[in-house]
């Protein structure tokens, strides 16, 4: 994710820290809970946080969403069935399915960040991304994506660890942290997944490889021995 932070928000946690007193920061709670939501946000790729972009090229370029955070995959889908059927790679040693990451980053303006392509895509390319998520603003009706004992035990935590308040209770709200995390996982990611495994080559694109016996009757079991549903398209 990249940070929005500003130097006067850090100057003031800064300062709350050296004086042990505070009052720098305007709102210790809106402070932690916003801090506590970004470090969550960039555990993991969130399931519901991922979205999808066609990307309007210029000159093989495209300005990146503006609440891109974690960029996921690039692709195309040439026969308009839903599925990545050719990927693009940052860096990429070949020419015609790599891409180049620019940040036109000023301390004035924040992150402004486009993609170059090294040839011209034969299709739309799409952008799969991590979208960020606004900070509270402590005004008027606000939902937290995060459950809220998940959101109030990270900021625990951030506040016990910067006040030196480590001990038995610290202990305690780690282990629930824990807990409550890994529950959530549990519950909102990776549902459904398909589980069979699919060797691409370097242009992204599926290969069929031979498989073995494990009766001991020994020899190569040629042809292709995908799941056949993959030829199904389901």
């Amino acid at each position: 994710m990249l940070n929005t932070d500003t130097y006067a928000q850090i100057k003031a946690r800064l300062t709350d820290w050296l004086e042990s007193t505070g009052g720098a920061v305007t709102s210790i709670e809106l402070d932690l809970l916003n801090r506590a939501q970004k470090s969550l946000w960039q555990y993991r790729p969130w399931d519901y946080l991922v979205k999808k972009q066609a990307l309007t090229l210029a000159n093989k370029s495209a300005n990146l969403p503006s609440d891109c955070g974690q960029i996921l995959d690039v692709y195309h889908d040439s026969d308009g069935d839903g599925r990545p059927d050719y990927h693009y790679y940052n860096e990429s040693r070949f020419s015609d399915n790599g891409y180049t990451i620019a940040n036109a980053f000023t301390m004035q303006s924040g992150h402004a960040l486009s993609i170059a392509f090294f040839s011209n895509p034969t299709n739309t390319p799409v952008l799969k991304y991590q979208k960020t998520l606004s900070d509270f603003t402590g005004t008027g009706t606000e939902y937290s994506y995060f459950p809220g004992d998940l959101l109030l035990l990270k900021a625990q935590e951030i506040h016990i660890t910067e006040s030196g308040l480590v001990g038995p209770e610290y202990n305690a709200i780690t282990k629930r942290l824990s807990d409550e995390l890994r529950d959530y996982e549990q519950a909102h990611q990776d549902l459904n997944q398909d589980t069979r495994v699919v060797q691409n080559d370097v242009l992204g694109d599926p290969i069929d490889m031979p498989g073995y016996s494990l009766d001991g009757s020994g020899g190569i079991i040629t042809g292709d021995h995908r799941d056949p549903s993959y030829d199904r398209g389901n």
